[in-house]
């Protein structure tokens, strides 16, 4: 197999960053933060900052293209942790139909996971 291609440079700008605490439900048998956990914890957070800006679930629909995750080291029960989130439009207009996501989630400062995607965006009637 070809070996995966890198994650795009996260950007000098300062992020939109939420936090939480690994929950019982978000771990599985190894006690590491699960896959699933892992996706619905960094959706919730962009969809968190993109209510910030007027855009819900009532007024926009993305779809994901891409969704890259590279985990660094595993959350487990308990840990507080920071997500970092850049929402980055295709161009200088986020009316655009493309963006990406940049992300990546941190613990006391250290870098537990981090994450690329890339999704259309679709204003619903």
């Amino acid at each position: 197999p070809e070996p995966e291609a890198p994650l795009p440079a996260f950007p000098e700008s300062r992020p939109e960053a939420s936090t939480c605490s690994v929950r019982f439900s978000d771990i599985d048998l190894m006690r590491h933060l699960n896959n699933a956990a892992t996706v619905e914890v960094l959706d919730n957070v962009a969809w968190e900052a993109y209510a910030q800006t007027g855009i819900t679930p009532e007024t926009t629909q993305f779809d994901i293209l891409y969704y890259d995750i590279e985990y660094i080291d595993s959350p487990r029960f308990g840990d507080k942790l920071e997500i970092q989130s850049w929402l980055i439009p295709s161009s200088s207009s986020f009316e655009e139909q493309e963006v990406s996501r940049l992300q990546q989630i941190t613990r006391e400062g250290k870098v537990m996971v981090r994450a690329y995607s890339r999704w259309t965006k679709h204003p619903l009637a």
